[in-house]
């Protein structure tokens, strides 16, 4: 949790100072910024879609170039290359864009947390608490963020190998 904001720069007024339905307003607005990280969530599942989608379709389709090597009267080399490059890019921006997504996503649990410092229930922090101590098979709880940012690598990886046969096999 960040320590940067305190709970005094989440609540613009007191219970005193805001009147008699307070808590009926916080628990709302609370729902509703709940409600909020879900379309996050969901809009973040979309775009991982997105760019799997891309990336494996790329992937197929130099592995068809690959496949029927010179057979092609263009010189499909470079239309490899050139994929390979586009791809390599292409997965970099998914890299940056889960990045983006992590941040926000990072800064919204935070204030959560913070709201429930207010709240009957310290549920989320409770959550994180338990994840965070696990013992067991598994020894330490992983984040999926953690593992998301490993599958544009992974994509990165295999452009990059597909660029480095390409270009060892190039007769200049």
């Amino acid at each position: 949790m960040t320590d940067e904001i305190s709970i005094e720069d989440i609540f613009s007024k007191s219970k005193d100072e805001y009147g008699d339905d307070y808590d009926d307003k916080l628990f709302e607005q609370y729902r509703i910024y709940l409600n909020n990280i879900d379309s996050l969530e969901n809009r973040r599942k979309i775009t991982h879609s997105f760019f799997l989608s891309i990336n494996t379709g790329l992937i197929a389709a130099l592995g068809i170039l690959v496949q029927f090597g010179s057979t092609f009267e263009t010189n499909n080399q470079f239309w490899i290359i050139g994929g390979g490059i586009a791809g390599i890019l292409f997965a970099y921006s998914w890299f940056r864009t889960i990045r983006s997504y992590i941040l926000l996503g990072t800064v919204k649990w935070d204030i959560v947390l913070k709201i429930e410092e207010r709240l009957p229930l310290k549920i989320h922090e409770i959550e994180w608490n338990i994840l965070r101590n696990k013992r067991g098979r598994w020894k330490k709880y992983r984040k999926l963020t953690d593992v998301e940012l490993v599958i544009p690598l992974i994509f990165i990886g295999m452009y990059a190998f597909l660029i480095i046969l390409i270009v060892n096999s190039l007769k200049f």
